[in-house]
């Protein structure tokens, strides 16, 4: 997707010059850009559903295009199939006289899908929680330097706010 008004070689480098205001280590941008990566390609995954050979076996979900997930995996550190297995199948344990039993159970495609997503929520959100960690952090540095107080904070249209701990979604509300 291209905007005529957005030039993104000028935003890269904008962000990696304020990575480097804040003396973020090679292996910090590093972690950064590939988790983001991942989340592009992951984005791109898609699946197709057809009947399973085995009756009752539930719905056979696979990728679209394996080797989208096989990048997406990659970029997150993960194997392939462990990556495939977590979208597409849940694990139902069950609890009866003491004991406890484990089966995995096929998801369909929409579930499939709404797992991928929610897999790429969490992945924002760490990212997010990071991001906030790591300014909050050089901020307390040059605080403790200037001997004053030194934060972030959300001011939308209904006033400032100040939580505890600010969430993604509360970044996500707001803009």
């Amino acid at each position: 997707v291209s905007v005529p008004t957005l030039d993104d070689a000028a935003g890269y480098a904008e962000f990696c010059e304020a990575l480097g205001t804040f003396d973020a280590k090679a292996e910090e941008r590093e972690a950064l850009f590939l988790c983001l990566s991942a989340l592009l390609h992951l984005g791109d995954v898609d699946f197709s559903e057809a009947s399973s050979p085995v009756r009752g076996g539930g719905p056979q979900v696979e990728p679209v295009d394996p080797a989208r997930l096989q990048v997406a995996a990659e970029l997150l550190g993960l194997e392939p199939a462990a990556l495939l297995a977590a979208l597409t199948t849940r694990t139902v344990t069950a609890l009866a006289r003491g004991e406890s039993e484990s089966f995995s159970v096929r998801l369909d495609g929409a579930k499939t899908r709404h797992a991928r997503d929610n897999l790429a929520k969490a992945v924002y959100s760490a990212l997010f929680d990071w991001a906030v960690g790591f300014v909050n952090g050089k901020l307390g540095a040059l605080a403790a330097a200037a001997e004053r107080d030194c934060f972030i904070g959300i001011l939308d249209i209904f006033g400032f706010e100040s939580f505890a701990t600010n969430g993604f979604e509360q970044l996500l509300i707001n803009f």
